[in-house]
């Protein structure tokens, strides 16, 4: 099959796809509409099927475009320039383009910037090297950017309908947050009819092998293999690359460390650095690591499933949403006598916000160490914004002449962009 034949069934079957999927109003929607006729190339970055070639799609669609999806086997190593000529042979002189997973390309930025002279460029990757500073480097002045998470509990709410009906039933919030924490947040699993399990072991396969051992040409695969199920499967706790170093038998700490960013840069995975004063000692801490969605809890060891561990990650999950799209930073904290707190919110140079995370109903069930432990930071970070979030209690309580906020998970989901 020739590049132009590709391009051509690429399209027919991405037209094909969206006339068949259930879709659901996404918050960014609004702020890349308004991007649209920018001449500056916009770029939506985001794990695998986390909606952002739909995201695209709803805009082109009845637009004149021509598309490439850069994700096909078909057009891996090929030259731009014959993507290029082959492109226009095929769409001719058409307003937009629109390129999905543009870090398949070798010298993708090369190739976008040629794009920018004559037309209005829309892009999707799967890497968050593309939000660094690397992008901006090859890109400066012409790009803008949005990184997409899978469907927030706020948005899966709207699409049920839930938040219009005018009052809010806790017991139907609950349950419908139990079934979102275990299907977790992808569009083609919570309001598709796929297969929840098969869909998201195919979307582990496809990242690690893809996106991560082929891309950068791992030699001892079942070794990075191994670590990596490891690593999920220690969701909501820590990580010291030396440890992993040891356990896998890797053969230096640099390359343990790239292993871990390779997880990251996939955005199956994100970390938090403990909070400190000092910066070498953040950048040296011991990390805690949470996946970018609950929903692969599933795919893991049955053993690792623990209904608190995934209450915090989807908290952290809403956080680094949040953390994104309000500029802030997220951090854990830990004293020398054991003290934590699961997240710091520092914005700018000021400690705004700690939070800890309880499967907790009831005030008489909150474990003693979690306020202490807010206490304790609170004190030393100058912080009176101190916030333990609930399964199913809401409160404002004194401790120790400490003000704490008790918060429900479901209210805190559907409480937008703040942070209590």
């Amino acid at each position: 099959m020739n590049i132009k034949d590709v391009l051509m069934k690429q399209k027919y079957e991405l037209e094909k796809a969206m006339d068949k999927k259930t879709l659901a109003d996404r918050d960014v929607m609004q702020q890349l509409s308004k991007m649209a006729d920018s001449n500056l190339a916009k770029i939506v970055t985001g794990i695998r099927r986390s909606g952002k070639s739909t995201l695209i799609y709803l805009l082109m669609h009845g637009l004149d475009y021509g598309y490439i999806n850069l994700d096909d086997i078909n057009l891996y190593g090929i030259d731009f320039n014959d993507l290029f000529n082959n492109f226009i042979e095929l769409y001719g002189n058409v307003k937009y383009i629109f390129i999905d997973e543009i870090q398949n390309l070798d010298n993708w930025e090369l190739f976008v910037n040629n794009l920018q002279k004559n037309f209005n460029v829309f892009i999707t990757g799967s890497n968050s090297k593309l939000l660094s500073s690397e992008l901006s480097s090859h890109l400066t002045g012409r790009h803008l950017q949005i990184n997409l998470f899978p469907l927030s509990f706020k948005e899966y709410m709207e699409y049920k309908g839930v938040l219009n009906e005018g009052y809010l039933d806790p017991p139907i919030l609950r349950n419908n947050l139990s079934h979102y924490i275990e299907m977790g947040g992808f569009p083609d699993i919570l309001i598709g009819k796929e297969d929840r399990f098969l869909y998201l072991k195919q979307l582990y396969t496809d990242i690690i092998e893809k996106d991560i051992i082929i891309r950068h040409k791992i030699t001892f695969v079942k070794t990075f293999i191994d670590m990596s199920q490891a690593i999920l499967n220690n969701y909501s706790g820590y990580i010291s690359y030396n440890k992993i170093k040891n356990v896998f038998g890797i053969g230096s700490v640099h390359t343990a460390r790239n292993y871990i960013y390779y997880l990251e840069e996939s955005f199956l995975v994100f970390t938090l650095d403990k909070y400190s004063h000092k910066s070498a000692e953040i950048e040296n801490s011991v990390k805690k690591i949470y996946l970018m969605d609950t929903g692969l809890i599933s795919i893991l060891d049955k053993s690792s499933a623990d209904s608190g561990r995934s209450m915090e990650n989807a908290v952290a999950i809403e956080l680094k949403r949040r953390s994104v799209e309000n500029n802030f930073n997220i951090y854990y904290w830990q004293d020398y006598n054991g003290h934590e707190v699961d997240f710091v919110v520092k914005k700018g140079i000021e400690i705004t916000s700690l939070i800890q995370v309880t499967y907790s109903t009831t005030n008489n069930e909150m474990p003693a160490g979690e306020a202490a432990a807010l206490v304790k930071a609170s004190e030393q970070l100058n912080c009176n914004n101190l916030i333990i979030i609930t399964w199913d209690f809401d409160d404002k309580l004194m401790f120790k002449n400490h003000k704490i906020i008790y918060i429900s998970l479901w209210r805190w989901l559907l409480s937008g962009n703040s942070i209590a």
